[in-house]
């Protein structure tokens, strides 16, 4: 795998740039801030999903909202070039997919498709997330290259076992546990299904036994139902003979009963006839009578709607008559009121006329009081002005008495005002010291809780070791026990065959047992001759004596045989538990030094802590100093205010004595505005009596005035009553000539009145009998069709009447009721049989739905069964396969960790150009180097041999984990001397087995022998970059393979 191209948009510092990269070693140079940094960033973030810090937003130029990094890589599966572009934005979803520039197409988008697919590409064997990988061995950040190997074991642990990824065979076998839960849950379960599907399945045979009781009992009751259903038959085929007698005889006296009602119909509706027949001719004879006083009302009728007519004429000329006298009286009362208004309004015009000198008067009287209420008006005001000024002058004095006090009050607090500063000061030294109690407080507060959790780690230590030690001494015991398994071994397998070869004897014994017929020889068929020799029956008798001598030798052996493998059984168990001793003695070792590490932290925390109670005992009188304190800065304070007050009292002061001075003048000008005042005022008084006596009349000139303007108007209205009086005295001349033409009508109508009263009785008599008189030749013919019908109807209901008499004799009624009585009775026994077969059916159905539920309960036992054998397996399967993972992370690491050192070693005496050292990774991830019995620690290594040394492990590690072929290296130099640079730049030269590697550093030192040499400078704020041919050298110093070497 190799990057070959790097593309950023408006990333960080740079606007735009492109950077190519060739195989090899290549230093990225520049002045610290420049930008370098932000390359690796870039590859980490396109590649590897990593940045060193959030939100991705900070990786934007500032200003932007948008930007992109493109990375170009040769693929390490198919050696293809792909360019992997990804984008950052400030809000939303921002892009990342690979594309094939070959092809011009997307290969995969998204970001879990682009991470399998870089996983893919990459060569990354692990499955570790790739920015954890990228953070912890690609590209290792600034300052932790050689940190993490000098820490405790704890932390190197912590740091490396995810690395590795050893938690995550624990991990495993953790998560294994849920299924395991599971399986044991689901054994439960087949245990419950079992136990209630046998309990539901114990009574079938019952249920059986029962269904067939029942079908015998439904087939007797079914065929006693036929029998009495025949019975049944014959009975109702008798009561059916007499009950169509019984219906042809009500059906005869039905027709007699309706013959009857018919005869009785027809005889009342002649009775109604005749009867509304009479009525009719009484009515004729009626009218007859009563005809000529009928015609006489009718005549008086007519007249006196005529005189009706005249007498509404009448009426109309009455009322005329009345509103022509109403409207002269009228017009007379309107002509005397004018004539008394005239009048009146020629004697107000006489009053007018005198009243002219007296309103001129009162006009010179008004004016002259008007000028003294003025003056009168002005003198109030006065007086209020000098009262005011009188007030403000004794206020102003007031409060020039109250500046007076307070400049003396404030001057005899400037000595405390002066102490401010000095207060001040102390008070801050106090604080200061308050600051740092609390904060020795709170790292007490701190300390009293990590040393709980300090004193939980140290008791969690202990009992590790003590588990790490009983396990170790249990390994002992193991070895002890196993030292005779080999001895053991080889007796079973002795045993074991002595076993095979009885058992191979019994079988060959028992075929030719079988094959000897009747005990003869079976292959000539006859008693066996030797046998007879030596006193045997048979062949029969010869074999059975050999099975019973060869089983006795058997079954001893058999029983030594299966004590003697479960004694070697358990001699291999702990013959396993024996070749962990090492491992367990590692543990301990492991262990006392965690105990060791603990309780030496402990100790610190706990010497911290007497520390920090020491000083708080120096500080116990500190909170009331600090109060004391703050009173005196705060009273301080206050006067210093105060005091700020005096220049501005005093120019208060100065300007209240002017105030004074100019109320004073203002007071004597009031004084003499206010004697004239007085003098204008006193002749408002004489000058009110005066004009009330005049008695105002400007009022009456008016009034009087008023009313003489109203005689033009008068005399017109007098003129208009005068004419309408004379047009209302003849309307009253002509309605009473219209009257005369109505005289004696009143007579006329009463006349008519009486005349319609004596006649009114027969007018009415006759007006109610002339309709029913004039019905009376209809009425007698339906009397005689009436008299008709009735002879009809006494004919058909003496015929019907002779023919249910003789009906009635040939039909016997209580034989009908001893035949329904039978016929009810079999009925009756029909229903029950009925009821009884099918109660039988209903059990022998609810049987049958029992049976088939029991016979699916049957089949699903089964199955339960059989499932819960299957599952009794996997759980043995799993439980096993559980505790292998689990106790495989030990192993594993070590594995890794040979590796690893072996591939590091090997690095590390290319990188030193002396291989008479070797270098190891410990199970505790310290890195020893040995030479000959010498070994050293990390920590004694000088700082470039732990440079090269931590290098080399980092490689090794990349190269074991990845199989990758690129690292990174920023700022390797940091806080080095200039010789120590130099070495770390050589080592670096010496690295083989990778297709590049990229070193960042604002340091020259990397400029010498490199491959490639690309230059980073700020201008403006803005990164630029330029690559630096020249600085390369016609090759490397040693050839960069593309693989690493075995």
């Amino acid at each position: 795998m190799q990057i070959t191209s790097i593309t950023l948009e408006n990333i960080k510092s740079y606007r735009r740039a492109v950077i190519h990269l060739s195989p090899g070693t290549t230093a990225i140079r520049g002045h610290n801030g420049a930008g370098k940094s932000t390359l690796v960033e870039a590859i980490g973030y396109a590649l590897f999903d990593f940045l060193p810090y959030s939100p991705a937003a900070r990786f934007i130029r500032e200003g932007e909202k948008v930007s992109k990094v493109v990375v170009g890589f040769i693929s390490a599966l198919d050696e293809r070039l792909y360019e992997v572009e990804r984008r950052c934005v400030i809000s939303g979803s921002a892009a990342w997919f690979v594309v094939d520039p070959e092809l011009r197409h997307k290969v995969v988008e998204g970001k879990d498709d682009t991470l399998a697919f870089l996983r893919l590409h990459l060569g990354v064997q692990t499955t570790l997330p790739l920015s954890d990988l990228f953070d912890n061995a690609i590209a290792v950040q600034q300052g932790t290259f050689t940190a993490d190997f000098l820490g405790t074991a704890a932390v190197r642990r912590k740091k490396f076992d995810a690395l590795l990824q050893i938690e995550e065979y624990r991990q495993a076998a953790d998560n294994l546990r849920d299924t395991v839960s599971h399986l044991k849950d689901t054994l439960a379960t087949h245990d419950h299904a079992i136990a209630a599907l046998t309990a539901r399945t114990m009574e079938v045979e019952t249920w059986r036994q029962g269904r067939a009781t029942l079908t015998t009992e439904r087939v007797a009751t079914l065929e006693l139902i036929e029998h009495l259903t025949t019975q049944r038959e014959a009975v109702s085929a008798r009561i059916q003979v007499a009950q169509r007698r019984r219906d042809e005889l009500a059906q005869l006296q039905g027709e007699r009963d309706r013959a009857h009602a018919a005869w009785e119909l027809a005889t009342a509706h002649h009775a109604q006839a005749q009867a509304e027949a009479d009525r009719a001719a009484a009515a004729q004879a009626r009218c007859a009578a009563t005809h000529d006083d009928y015609q006489r009302h009718t005549a008086a009728q007519a007249d006196l709607a005529r005189a009706q007519v005249d007498a509404r004429l009448l009426n109309e000329h009455q009322l005329a008559h009345t509103k022509a006298e109403h409207a002269l009286h009228e017009h007379a009362q309107a002509l005397t009121r004018a004539t008394e208004q005239l009048h009146t309004a020629q004697a107000a015009a006489d009053v007018a006329a005198s009243l002219i000198p007296h309103v001129q008067r009162q006009g010179e009287m008004e004016a002259q009081i008007a000028a003294a209420k003025e003056a009168h008006n002005r003198l109030i005001q006065l007086r209020a002005d000098h009262h005011e000024a009188v007030s403000d002058q004794a206020a102003i004095k007031r409060e020039a008495q109250a500046t007076d006090a307070d400049i003396a009050q404030l001057t005899a607090r400037e000595p405390l005002a002066r102490e401010l500063t000095e207060r001040a000061a102390r008070l801050s030294a106090l604080q200061s010291a308050a600051a740092a109690r609390a904060e020795r407080q709170k790292r007490q507060a701190t300390l009293r809780d990590h040393l709980s959790r300090q004193r939980e780690a140290v008791q969690r230590a202990a009992a590790a070791l003590h588990a790490s030690e009983t396990q170790w001494q249990a390994a002992q015991a193991a070895h002890t026990a196993s030292t005779e398994l080999p001895a053991r071994e080889a007796a079973l397998a002795t045993l074991t065959t002595k076993v095979a070869l009885l058992k191979a004897e019994i079988h060959q014994t028992e075929t030719s047992l079988h094959s000897a017929e009747n005990g003869h020889c079976p292959f000539l068929k006859e008693p066996c001759q030797n046998l007879k020799q030596r006193g045997i029956r048979s062949l029969d008798v010869f074999f059975g004596d050999q099975l019973t001598l060869l089983g006795g030798q058997l079954h001893p052996l058999e029983a030594q045989q299966a004590a003697l493998t479960r004694e070697v059984a358990a001699m291999r168990q702990h013959r396993n538990q024996a070749e962990r001793l090492d491992e367990y003695a590692q543990r301990v070792a492991q262990a006392r030094a965690d105990h060791a590490e603990q309780t030496a932290d402990l100790h610190r925390l706990l010497d911290e802590q007497a520390t920090l109670a020491h000083d708080e005992q120096g500080a116990a009188t500190l909170a009331a100093d600090l109060r004391a304190a703050n009173q005196a800065v705060e009273e301080s304070t206050r006067a210093d205010r105060d005091c700020a007050r005096l220049p501005t009292l005093h120019a208060q002061r100065a300007a209240l004595t002017t105030r004074l001075h100019q109320c004073e003048q203002r007071l004597a000008a009031l004084a003499s505005d206010i004697s004239a005042a007085e003098a204008r005022a006193a002749t408002r008084a004489t000058l009110t009596d005066a004009l009330g006596a005049l008695g105002n009349p400007r009022e009456r000139l008016a009034i009087a005035t008023a009313a003489a303007q109203k005689i033009p108007d008068i005399e017109r209205e007098i003129a208009s009553h005068t004419a309408r009086h004379a047009r209302a005295t003849t309307a009253v001349a002509e309605a009473l000539a219209q009257l005369a033409p109505f005289a004696g009508l009143d007579a006329r109508v009463a006349t008519l009145q009486a005349a319609l009263a004596a006649s009114k009785a027969a007018h009415d008599d006759f007006l109610r009998h002339e309709a029913e008189a004039q019905q009376l030749p209809e009425r007698r013919q339906r009397a005689t069709l009436t008299q008709a019908a009735v002879d009809a109807t006494a004919a058909t209901l003496a015929t019907a009447t002779t023919h249910y008499d003789a009906a009635a004799q040939s039909l016997d009624v209580t034989e009908l009721d001893r035949l329904a009585g039978e016929l009810h009775d079999l009925d009756d026994h029909v229903a029950t049989n009925r009821e009884r077969a099918r109660q039988h059916k209903e059990a022998i159905v609810a049987l049958e739905r029992q049976l088939t539920e029991a016979e699916r309960w049957l089949t699903e036992l089964a199955d339960v069964q059989s499932q819960r054998g299957a599952t009794e397996a996997t759980f043995s399967l799993l439980h096993y396969c559980r505790d292998t993972i689990k106790e495989a992370g030990p192993f594993v690491m070590r594995a890794l960790l040979r590796e690893i050192s072996a591939t590091a070693n090997r690095i590390f005496g290319e990188i030193m150009g002396d291989r008479s050292a070797t270098l190891t990774w410990q199970d505790d991830y310290d890195i020893t180097i040995r030479n000959g019995a010498y070994e050293r620690h990390f920590a004694q290594l000088s700082g470039g041999e732990q440079m090269s040394a931590a290098l080399a492990v980092r490689l090794a590690l990349l190269k074991t984990l990845t199989r990758a072929t690129i690292a990174f290296f920023d700022e390797p130099t940091q806080n080095m001397d200039d010789e120590r640079r130099a070495n770390l730049a050589g080592q670096i030269r010496r690295v083989t087995g990778f297709e590049q590697l990229l070193v960042i550093s604002h340091d020259d030192t990397f400029e010498e022998g490199l491959d490639a040499v690309i230059r980073v400078r700020k201008d403006g704020g803005e990164s630029q970059v330029e690559s630096d041919p020249g600085a390369m050298l016609p090759a490397p110093l040693i050839p960069f393979p593309t693989a690493l070497s075995a």
